[in-house]
């Protein structure tokens, strides 16, 4: 009695349900199969249908002509995220930008409610949807209003490279950003200028590094993304006042160019980091943790002598033998980031007692100080934005000011 090959009367396998990310799909012939959300009830219907059209096929694929993959709003993303990771780049560095991060936060609820949609159906009803997603997650107006233009300049894209018809672009166009106080999304305050008494108590729990750091912005009004860039390479130390061109800045892709200027006082301020090595930034992490561990070692070698008890190097080694895990493996950076400055002053703030404020209110602050003591095109200048009605907006607490002086001399 011969035996039969093996398999030939074996029950066909039923190929099994799975989930990631909150899909479901199954594998069939070594093709994936997508069955739709895994918390919608009609996948498992879509799933056992399948199953009995697999098995009845005798799990085989139809030999015809596969038909041609739609382009859905997942694939739509992922081909945009590629062209922004080659498209926008900084001109001096040829590094990306954060357009792409950017764009990763802006589609977070069109792919959560419409991933799988083909491109083509994708329209302003699609787009209301996504934005009243992004006001239900109680973002602010602005937020909610930057992240729909990534999308519409995201099908704009699609339409050039005729992913989709140019009627998509014409009907996701349609949709009219939000005005304040409509549609349900709030305003974030205004940003103004910090006082100058928070900003002296909140240096008191800074390094001097970043009090230096700190002065040269509230002086200057430069941006805290230029000051951490200050080096030799990039400062003109010839004349009395210093020029400093940051490499990177904000209006850098439009071909702007970047001058901050160095007074005296500027000058005196950041003077004691200067560093003759053109590319060595002057303000790093790493530098200033070290002055801060050798500050804190001597303080205590002070206390232990006056006390009687020197610390010997086996103490040393034994306290470096009880780092472990994640703090025995940290390492300062050796630049920082607009970031970090920022929750150095945060943490400055919260142990001074006072309202937090970031970076760039040093900014609104030193604009203001220049619009009161020098005049609008003064702070203008100084600033350098490229239009008088941006300043205007950083001076907006100097103005008032002045207009309740002249009613008090006048009124």
């Amino acid at each position: 009695m011969s035996v039969p090959p093996k398999g030939k009367f074996s029950v066909p396998k039923v190929p099994p349900l799975r989930s990631s990310r909150g899909y479901s799909y199954c594998f069939a012939g070594r093709r994936q199969v997508r069955l739709g959300r895994a918390d919608d009830p009609e996948t498992e219907v879509r799933y056992r249908t399948f199953v009995a059209e697999w098995l009845a096929a005798g799990c085989r694929w139809p030999d015809v002509k596969r038909p041609e993959a739609v382009l859905t709003v997942q694939g739509l993303v992922d081909a945009y995220t590629s062209f922004v990771g080659q498209h926008y780049r900084r001109p001096s560095t040829g590094k990306p930008t954060r357009e792409g991060e950017n764009l990763g936060h802006a589609v977070v609820e069109l792919l959560e409610l419409f991933r799988d949609l083909p491109a083509t159906k994708v329209d302003a009803l699609v787009i209301k949807r996504v934005r009243e997603a992004m006001v239900e997650r109680k973002l602010c107006r602005r937020t909610v209003n930057d992240r729909v233009q990534r999308i519409q300049r995201m099908v704009r894209w699609a339409a050039e490279e005729r992913l989709v018809p140019p009627s998509v672009h014409h009907e996701v166009k349609l949709v009219s950003p939000l005005k304040p106080g409509r549609g349900g999304a709030h305003d974030n305050p205004p940003r103004m200028a910090v006082s100058i008494e928070h900003v002296e108590a909140a240096k008191k729990h800074l390094p001097k590094a970043l009090v230096a750091l700190v002065d040269f912005m509230l002086i200057t009004g430069a941006r805290c993304g230029e000051a951490v860039q200050l080096a030799s390479r990039h400062i003109d130390r010839t004349k009395d006042v210093w020029e400093f061109k940051p490499p990177k800045h904000k209006g850098e892709w439009r071909g702007h160019a970047r001058v901050v200027l160095i007074g005296p006082k500027a000058q005196a301020a950041i003077r004691p980091f200067l560093r003759e090595e053109p590319d060595r930034l002057w303000f790093r992490p790493c530098d200033v943790v070290e002055a801060m561990h050798a500050e804190s070692r001597k303080r205590h070698a002070l206390a232990r002598r006056a006390k009687g008890q020197p610390l010997w190097p086996k103490h040393m080694a034994r306290v470096r033998s009880k780092r472990k895990g994640a703090a025995a493996q940290v390492v300062p950076g050796t630049e920082y980031t607009t970031n970090a400055i920022g929750h150095a002053i945060r943490r400055a703030c919260d142990a001074a007692g006072i309202p937090r404020f970031g970076p760039h209110a040093l900014r609104h602050a030193a604009a203001s100080k220049i619009y009161t003591e020098l005049g609008e095109e003064a702070a203008v200048a100084t600033i350098g934005h490229g239009s008088p009605m941006i300043s205007r907006r950083y001076t907006t607490a100097a103005r008032q000011a002045l207009a309740v002086r002249t009613a008090k001399q006048l009124g």
